[in-house]
């Protein structure tokens, strides 16, 4: 089982809930800050389980050597926590209008940063044959 696309999809799931229940706007304006923090904190418990989170969501692609895993769950928190710190800055700083904006823009470019730092651990740290 995939259990970092279960993780995450019952994090969308819960927060997409809780946002229209609460029909609130502010609600709104944390719900990526909130998501972001928890993907954090489910990364870094996963990164305690042995094999890892990660390693057991893309070991089937990635044949790292066991700091490889490790590092690699330092990078993904990391810019999880960078990507929470963002749209709180963002939150405060830009009018809503400009922050959905923001949000719009953040999301592909968080995801395109976690590719980039997949790619450059795994040449990294890859197990040759």
């Amino acid at each position: 089982m995939p259990w970092l696309a279960v993780a995450t999809l019952a994090l969308a799931v819960i927060l997409t809930a809780f946002g229209l229940a609460l029909k609130d706007e502010t609600f709104v304006l944390i719900r990526p800050t909130v998501g972001a923090l928890a993907f954090a904190a489910i990364l870094a418990v996963g990164a305690l389980a042995r094999p890892s989170l990660l390693e057991r969501t893309l070991g089937y692609r990635l044949q790292l050597e066991r700091q490889g895993w490790a590092v690699l769950h330092m990078a993904w928190i990391t810019l999880s926590l960078l990507s929470a710190g963002a749209n709180e800055v963002a939150r405060r700083v830009l009018s809503t209008d400009h922050w959905a904006i923001y949000n719009v823009a953040s999301d592909p470019a968080l995801f395109g940063l976690i590719y980039l730092a997949t790619r450059w651990i795994a040449e990294w740290y890859w197990i040759e044959d």
